[in-house]
């Protein structure tokens, strides 16, 4: 093959490889950058789509608690006041509030056995006690699910609070909002977002809840999309938090179009907030892109394949001439010169070939003449030669000593250099544990004192509860105060059981038991002839994260036998058992044969801070499990698993 062939081969050979490399590295990176754009501006839009749905929600509850607690609505059902007077406050209370905030659209109060009793519509008297606003209303704030009011013809929200009058609960206090006001133009918004992106809401049961452009059935359209089983399993199943997004992920929608979607998790009412991007028209750009660029480049190979050939014959001319003289030269014409004029390096190569084949006539017939005078200088040398050679043999032998001597120093050298690595690497260790405990240090303080307050607030509104009821408060801020006191000075206690062990994540709760029994006895001034404790405790390790709502607990429920169990001095007994049974669970047993409770009363609904916050405590912090029965005084038995945190140092 010739080189003009070879090198136009070549260079396209080379071109097009070039060529195939660039055009699928600038369209991978033309993909990847408009993918993580798309990914930017979705995952920022339904996170924020996400909080302000949440925030809505918050909003409409923190209105109904704050109207339900307030003074028209208490007063209501205050019997010493003129009965048209409290209509007549409670009336001016509705259309002030609906003046306010016009997402509000109806509002009612219901007794305790359901009846409404007073409304903003013509609806007084209707019974609702079998209604689940109301019934989950008696028990705290609860917020309904999307539904349409037949008073209004909206859809609406739901939310319902206790009614709390003279320190018992008197009736359920519930208010609507219109959908359409606040929360469909939230989802509505597509600022930022491509014109063919789709945003919806579905209820727990998988129910459309918004309007589409070309879908308004709400509540009557059921869509399951591959984003609901992944949603699930994200923020369900695994327990991710509700505004950790992953990235796009392809699917067909429920119309059967290809697009690229994402999800957020609105726990608060088990709500599923879905965007969906067409993907036709996320990929058009990109394969514009892509064409502009095998244009581009189809035009830069022609022109490189022109300029190519006429280099290349530029380039083998004056070697196909220098060629044909090396053959003169070859065939026995020494004296024949392959000069050329050219100037460049083929030239002069042409030149120093000529000047090379004089020079070497030259020199075969002085090596024939030195020849003879080379014998005879071999032979001189040979026999110098050999002596160097066994100077040779000493000095090798004075190096191979040297050579030892460096070997014992280069061992020597390599346990250093390990020993300081190892030093080095115990000293980063150090360093990364120490940082630990301090980010540690803050982050349990940080949650004491956020924990602390919280107990301080609670007792505050019981104490403004009371002195709203006229009930005095002198003995009422002792015993609360003293409560305080032992709930702080029970999570101090676990504090001091983790400083003193050597593993600063966990704590024995068998040695914690027992450090607070006798804690509390000091406390209640309970001595031993009298109440007799009788401990069935195994040797279980908790986490830190577990061990303060498990210390609130036991305060609370110990405090309330010595405090409520025995009347008079009366003697008595106080069990404890802790244990783990087979499936891992930690299981904690608290009876005493005291005085009891009525069986007619339901603990769950007994208005105390205190057993209030057990019963949060142990379901919603520690996701556990708990029961009591009052046969011969009151048993607890509660159990949890300690799974719900990770070891941070």
């Amino acid at each position: 093959m010739r080189i003009r062939t070879k090198f136009v081969l070549i260079m396209m050979i080379f071109l097009f490889i070039v060529f195939a490399i660039m055009y699928l590295i600038f369209s991978q990176i033309s993909q990847n950058r408009a993918i993580e754009n798309i990914n930017n501006h979705i995952n920022t839009a339904v996170k924020f789509k996400a909080q302000n749905i949440e925030s809505l929600l918050e909003n409409y509850k923190n209105i109904t608690e704050l109207l339900a607690g307030g003074v028209p609505v208490i007063q209501y059902f205050d019997t010493t006041i003129d009965h048209k007077t409290r209509e007549k406050n409670f009336k001016s209370r509705i259309s002030n509030s609906i003046k306010i905030n016009d997402a509000i659209t109806r509002i009612r109060i219901l007794d305790v056995k359901g009846i409404v009793t007073a409304s903003s519509h013509e609806d007084i008297g209707m019974d609702s006690s079998n209604s689940k606003i109301f019934l989950e209303g008696k028990k705290g704030t609860y917020i309904g699910d999307l539904h349409f009011s037949e008073f209004t013809g909206e859809y609406v929200l739901s939310i319902s609070d206790p009614i709390y009058a003279n320190g018992k609960i008197s009736g359920v206090f519930i208010i609507n909002f219109a959908a359409a006001k606040q929360l469909f133009p939230i989802i509505a918004d597509k600022t930022g977002l491509a014109h063919s992106t789709d945003i919806y809401l579905l209820n727990k049961d998988h129910y459309l809840i918004s309007p589409l452009p070309y879908e308004d059935k709400i509540l009557e359209r059921k869509i399951e999309p591959e984003q609901i089983n992944l949603c699930y399993s994200d923020h369900i199943e695994n327990k991710i938090p509700e505004m950790d997004l992953k990235e796009l992920m392809p699917y067909n929608n429920y119309l059967g179009k290809k697009v690229l979607g994402t999800h957020s998790y609105i726990s608060l009412l088990k709500w599923f907030l879905i965007v969906e991007v067409n993907e036709a028209e996320f990929m058009r750009p990109v394969i514009k892109y892509r064409n502009i660029l095998l244009i581009t480049f189809s035009i830069i190979l022609i022109l490189s394949l022109g300029v190519s050939y006429i280099f290349s014959i530029f380039l083998t001319k004056p070697i196909k001439r220098l060629e044909a003289g090396v053959q003169e030269i070859i065939n026995g014409n020494t004296d024949y010169k392959v000069a050329t004029k050219r100037k460049d390096e083929i030239g002069h190569l042409s030149r120093v070939f000529d000047d090379m084949t004089v020079k070497l006539n030259k020199s075969q017939k002085e090596l024939e003449n030195h020849a003879e005078k080379l014998e005879v200088q071999v032979k001189e040398r040979t026999t110098e030669l050999e002596k160097k050679i066994d100077e040779s043999k000493q000095q090798r032998h004075a190096i191979l000593n040297v050579a030892a001597d460096l070997e014992k120093i280069n061992v020597d050298l390599k346990a250093e250099i390990t020993e300081r690595k190892r030093a080095e690497e115990q000293i980063k260790k150090d360093l990364k544990i120490k940082t630990a405990l301090l980010q540690e240090l803050y982050h349990r303080t940080k949650n004491n004192m956020q924990l602390i307050a919280s107990m301080l607030k609670m007792q505050s509104r019981s104490i403004e509860n009371r002195s709203l009821a006229g009930i005095s408060s002198i003995d009422f801020l002792h015993d609360s105060f003293d409560a305080i006191i032992n709930r702080i000075k029970a999570m101090s206690m676990v504090h001091q059981k983790l400083y003193q062990a050597e593993d600063l994540s966990r704590i024995n709760l068998k040695e914690y038991i027992k450090d607070l029994v006798n804690y509390l006895m000091m406390s209640y001034h309970i001595r031993s002839e009298t109440i007799s404790v009788n401990l069935e405790l195994e040797d279980v390790l908790v986490l830190i994260d577990s061990a303060i709502p498990m210390s609130l607990v036991l305060n609370e429920l110990i405090s309330n036998v010595f405090k409520h169990a025995f009347l008079n001095n009366a003697k008595g007994e106080l069990s404890i058992r802790l244990f783990k049974d087979k499936i891992d669970f930690i299981n904690i047993q608290l009876s005493d044969n005291g005085i009891g409770i009525p069986k007619d009363i339901e603990l769950k609904n007994v208005n105390t801070i205190g057993l209030q916050t057990v019963f949060n405590l142990i379901q919603q912090q520690l996701n556990g499990q708990i029961r009591y029965d009052t046969e011969k005084g009151l048993k607890w038995h509660f159990k949890f698993k300690d799974n719900l945190h990770e070891v941070r140092v």
